[in-house]
């Protein structure tokens, strides 16, 4: 597969998933299931790294070619 649409579908999918369950919750309004509470008690610095590094590191590896 050419590497610009694997970028638009690496990048899309997730971003369509996002988008997709932040407008669910915004209709739940707040009312979170008992399972996704408990990740929002803890901090999410480790998690927001961990997702930074490897969208970077994937975006890196699709720009070098492989």
């Amino acid at each position: 597969m050419a590497p610009l649409p694997a970028l638009l579908i690496a990048l899309a999918v997730p971003l369509l998933l996002l988008l997709g369950f932040t407008l669910l919750l915004e209709q739940r309004r707040g009312h979170l299931p008992a399972w996704l509470a408990a990740f929002s008690a803890r901090d999410a610095m480790l998690w927001n790294i961990g997702v930074g590094l490897l969208i970077g590191l994937s975006l890196l590896r699709v720009l070098l070619g492989r």
